[in-house]
């Protein structure tokens, strides 16, 4: 009879520890989540700093807007930016075909020594300028060459003689229309065998033709309006690299051009 109460005590642990077992295997899994902070508020000054990012970011945006305006007007406005017409432009492309290898071209062109540049002078009251003022100089608003006139002022150089600043051989010489006018181009050869080209543009008439050798103050030509585009003028580039396109007479890149007035004072005849 003492032996029950000692078995049941056993059942009741078994029992129990079955119950417990069970209770974990069923007990569903609880997940806890992180509470989600909301935002911390934004103060005032961040909120200005934000606006005024905004607001540079507008003003930078202006500013590119601003200089494509500016360099789309440098690109289409001047007095020589008047588009060739279409029986000009075939004209011009006949007449006038860039040499594709320069050196071989002009050096038999230039076989006889008496044709070799030797020295410059200026294209107007040769040989020192005499009379005449550069009304317009070279990247003066990124203009391209010097422009010529004569200090008696208006139109009073309309028909005064425009003379070859050098010897050479004349490229090219027809009338462009537009705002290029009757232009002449002509390449020198230098004394170090450096090659340059002048251009005279506006002119009123012309006496060369391509092909044509020149000497040094030779005449080639005359002031003239570019068919009344404006007041009477010499228009003269003197480029460093020869055989270039026509261009406009006016760039923010003035890459193979120089100043053609203090070209010509550095390179003064010898003799």
């Amino acid at each position: 009879m003492r032996k029950q109460p000692v078995i049941w005590i056993w059942v009741l642990i078994l029992f129990s520890g079955c119950f417990e077992i069970k209770r974990e295997i069923a007990a569903p899994e609880i997940v806890i989540e992180e509470d989600t902070l909301p935002p911390p508020p934004v103060c005032k000054e961040d909120s200005l700093m934000v606006l005024l990012a905004e607001r540079d970011k507008l003003i930078d945006s202006l500013e590119i807007v601003a200089i494509s305006l500016s360099q789309m007007m440098e690109d289409t406005l001047g007095p020589n930016r008047v588009a060739l017409d279409s029986v000009t432009k075939i004209m011009y492309d006949n007449d006038w075909r860039p040499f594709q290898d320069v050196n071989t071209v002009y050096h038999s062109i230039f076989e006889n020594p008496d044709y070799t540049s030797d020295g410059f002078d200026f294209p107007v009251g040769k040989p020192d300028g005499d009379g005449y003022y550069v009304a317009r100089r070279f990247m003066q608003n990124n203009h391209l060459g010097d422009d010529f006139n004569a200090r008696t002022g208006g139109d009073t150089d309309l028909g005064d003689k425009v003379y070859s600043i050098a010897n050479g051989y004349v490229c090219f010489a027809m009338d462009l229309k537009g705002g290029w006018g009757k232009t002449v181009r002509i390449v020198h050869k230098m004394m170090d065998g450096r090659y340059v080209e002048s251009l005279y543009s506006h002119c009123d008439m012309i006496y060369v033709k391509r092909g044509q050798y020149v000497k040094r103050g030779d005449l080639i030509g005359t002031i003239g309006t570019a068919h009344g585009q404006y007041p009477a003028h010499l228009h003269l580039e003197l480029r460093t690299e020869i055989n270039m396109p026509l261009g406009t007479g006016y760039s923010n890149y003035p890459d193979g051009y120089v100043a053609p007035t203090l070209f010509i004072r550095d390179n003064r005849p010898r003799w």
